[in-house]
């Protein structure tokens, strides 16, 4: 009898453990962020060999861009960020890029079930093609804190 209750022991277990496996098949979709890749880069390093990523660069994630009528419109999607400044979480609550000698700020939305939350940009020019560099500011909301964290400056690289 001590035998039988290891033998149906065992094949539960191994049930479970193959069950356990098959879960991360059954897991939402990821959502939807750009189709270009961009990255945020300490000032005026991108391109030399002092390059370093911003520390606001986890929060972002990619972007879109589309050309019409002499207007640029690019997306920059963001995410919420774990280990700001090595202990805590927090957003990009505020964005601003700088095209040309033009600077525009960002108009935020809100992240839904299916887009990330992402910042809207209207550039005069043409700035849909190539790697574009941008100057760019931007505030971090530190969530554990309350309070948004100095505005950081970086390059705002996009892979078009």
């Amino acid at each position: 009898m001590k035998k039988l209750f290891k033998k149906f022991a065992a094949i539960g277990m191994a049930a479970m453990m193959i069950m356990a496996m098959g879960v991360t098949a059954f897991a939402a979709d990821a959502k939807y962020d750009g189709a270009y890749a961009a990255e945020v880069y300490d000032p005026g390093t991108y391109g030399t060999s002092d390059q370093d990523l911003s520390m606001g660069d986890p929060a972002v994630l990619d972007a879109d861009v589309s050309y019409s009528d002499g207007v640029t419109t690019l997306k920059v999607y963001t995410t919420e960020m774990n280990g700001v400044m090595g202990i805590f979480s927090g957003y990009i609550n505020t964005m601003s890029i700088t095209a040309g000698s033009q600077t525009v700020d960002g108009a935020y939305v809100a992240a839904t079930d299916t887009v990330e939350s992402y910042f809207v940009f209207e550039l005069p020019g043409d700035y849909s093609t190539g790697t574009q560099v941008f100057d760019t500011s931007f505030t971090i909301h530190i969530n554990e804190l309350g309070f948004n964290h100095p505005a950081v400056s970086g390059d705002l690289v996009c892979y078009f």
